[in-house]
């Protein structure tokens, strides 16, 4: 059976703790789950994660992030635009700059979103919906992977999932949310 792919972020200028990087490495990786941090870099996460993709053909995609808020934001969108002053880890900076030359503006979360908050909810996690998944990192991992499953005609769940800060949830909180949507997966794939 294919694995289920979940990425997260490593830590990053003012964050000096990521929670999705924290998440990831208490993750149990093997042959049912591939985890991995990507670096704070657009060329090299992308390089990553395709490299990643190509190499597991995973048969879902959870990709995670850090935002400022106060619970697990679920993004419905990921849009074809790189929209940030912060620098990577690389000092590039890239606002206005279309992900994709010849992409769709924007493509959509494959991932049982609703189930997700229903998981989430059921756990007394707090859930936010989003249309934005941000113009960083986080949104160009997202466009990069949808992209590329719909240039290969795959149709598998893929999507982002934002967390707090540890300062909002703890991380034993956080695992265990992302262990339950993770489970959802494993189930519906």
């Amino acid at each position: 059976m294919r694995p289920i792919l979940v990425t997260g972020f490593a830590a990053f200028g003012e964050h000096v703790e990521n929670p999705s990087e924290q998440v990831v490495h208490r993750l149990c990786a093997g042959a049912e789950l591939v985890a991995e941090v990507l670096p704070v870099s657009y060329r090299r996460a992308e390089a990553r994660l395709r490299a990643l993709i190509e190499a597991s053909e995973p048969r879902a995609m959870l990709l995670l992030g850090l935002y400022a808020g106060e619970a697990f934001r679920l993004e419905r969108v990921a849009r074809n635009r790189d929209e940030a002053e912060a620098r990577d880890e690389d000092g590039e900076v890239r606002s206005g700059r279309p992900i994709s030359a010849d992409g769709p503006a924007e493509h959509a979360s494959t991932l049982p979103l609703a189930a997700f908050a229903e998981a989430l909810t059921g756990l007394s996690l707090p859930v936010v919906w989003s249309s934005d998944a941000g113009g960083f990192l986080c949104n160009h991992a997202f466009y990069v992977a949808r992209d590329l499953q719909a240039q290969n005609g795959r149709d598998v769940p893929c999507g982002f999932l934002h967390l707090p800060p540890l300062s909002a949830l703890p991380l034993e909180r956080q695992i265990e949310g992302v262990a339950a949507c993770i489970e959802i997966l494993r189930v519906a794939c």
